[in-house]
């Protein structure tokens, strides 16, 4: 008897083979792909690093996307961010230079893809309730989540991501947040996905960095050290980078 599963984008039940959707796009693949080069994922706490798997970049799917969803809504989300975000990925674009509808548009694109990266960690839980709401009312605004754009970095080769909680010292709930950091070349996303109900203010460290989501926000100022990273290794380097953007509970002070 075919095993059932259900699909995280309609919630249906799939019998049989799933549906293979790719976790990059692979349009995307030949502007990233590093020839003999495995994606090497690993899972990292207070006692180190474990690894996960190596594969190469074709072998980064996400296995339960029933094929309606991945043939359909999935596929129309990947086909319209191409125009936008091979020349972000490329460094012929600014993200600052997007106007309100494309920056709602990568930030759909950056939702979805945070969540299929999720699906393949060992370190958090993931709040599938969160992405099966927005799936079901139609993969628009990408609430409640607050994501940024940094496009001005110096070009990297391929692609890599960081997945970690993130905390509030005087939270009474933690973590509060997921971060999905992805960066593609000169393209870096970070994804805040909140674990409570409260609502998020979007702070920023670095004044080169585009809110994609929410719209019409104007983010907090943060003071950070910029430092040299000159050094860190890949994973370090992209941790690095998107500690500079925030989302954090705004503090309500007693009259």
């Amino acid at each position: 008897m075919a095993s059932l599963r259900t699909c995280r984008g309609c919630g249906r039940q799939m019998k049989g083979t799933a549906s293979r959707e790719h976790i990059l796009p692979q349009w995307l693949h030949p502007h990233v792909e590093m020839p003999g080069v495995n994606l090497e994922h690993w899972a990292v706490n207070e006692e180190g690093r474990t690894p996960l798997r190596s594969h190469d970049l074709n072998n980064f799917v996400f296995k339960s996307i029933c094929s309606r969803c991945n043939n359909s809504w999935m596929s129309r989300l990947e086909a319209d961010v191409k125009p936008l975000l091979l020349p972000l990925v490329e460094g012929t674009r600014a993200a600052k230079s997007l106007t309100t509808d494309e920056s709602r548009l990568v930030a759909r694109w950056a939702f979805k893809t945070a969540f299929m990266i999720l699906s393949g960690q060992k370190t958090n839980p993931v709040p599938w309730q969160l992405f099966q709401v927005w799936a079901a009312a139609g993969a628009g605004d990408p609430n409640p989540a607050v994501i940024f754009a940094l496009s001005d970095i110096q070009s990297t080769r391929g692609f890599g991501y960081v997945c970690e909680s993130d905390d509030l010292e005087d939270s009474p709930v933690h973590p509060v947040n997921l971060r999905v950091s992805i960066c593609i070349q000169s393209l870096l996303l970070v994804i805040l996905i909140p674990l409570d109900d409260r609502g998020r203010a979007p702070g920023v460290g670095h004044v080169l960095y585009r809110l994609l989501w929410p719209p019409n926000v104007v983010p907090v100022p943060v003071p950070t050290k910029v430092d040299s990273a000159n050094e860190l290794p890949y994973a370090e380097f992209i941790k690095y980078l998107a500690s500079f953007a925030h989302a954090g509970v705004p503090i309500r002070h007693r009259a």
